[in-house]
């Protein structure tokens, strides 16, 4: 498994419906007019940034394979994953993030991981993150449930 830093993600048809599928674990909210919009700027091949330019876009690969990403945020050292459905439950997600946490930014003391409240996979999540050693420290005012990692 290898993350390759991609400086500049661009949004595809992959990464769209795929956001849309998971709105709830990502927050995610788009009206039916914004998507066919974003699809039509897709199809003719204008770049549109993936993810906020605050975040960092690892891509998860695994033997040449495009799993997902992880994102990591220097604002609140906020980590976050999303794997492609047809590779969900195959331990990709903790290979990567363990491979993250070894591997990148080993200055940084203590990471973050939010889940939020609609999140359907919820206990799956935690468990993971239970796992990897985060802690869970508190659920917010809107029902995220905040994780930390310390070194």
């Amino acid at each position: 498994m290898k993350l390759i830093l991609n400086e500049r993600p661009k949004l595809t048809k992959k990464h769209l419906n795929f956001a849309i599928a998971h709105k709830n674990a990502y927050g995610v909210s788009i009206s039916d007019e914004e998507y066919d919009e974003l699809l039509c700027n897709i199809a003719e091949d204008k770049f549109i940034d993936r993810y906020d330019r605050s975040q960092k876009c690892y891509e998860i690969y695994d033997n040449d394979v495009y799993i997902g990403d992880i994102l990591f945020c220097h604002y609140d050292n906020e980590i976050s994953i999303s794997i492609f459905d047809e590779y969900a439950n195959k331990g990709y997600a903790y290979r990567a993030i363990k491979l993250f946490l070894e591997k990148y930014y080993l200055d940084i003391h203590w990471f973050e991981a939010v889940i939020k409240e609609k999140n359907k996979n919820m206990e799956i999540v935690e468990k993971l993150l239970l796992k990897l050693g985060f802690e869970m420290q508190y659920t917010s005012s809107t029902g995220e449930h905040v994780w930390d990692f310390n070194r």
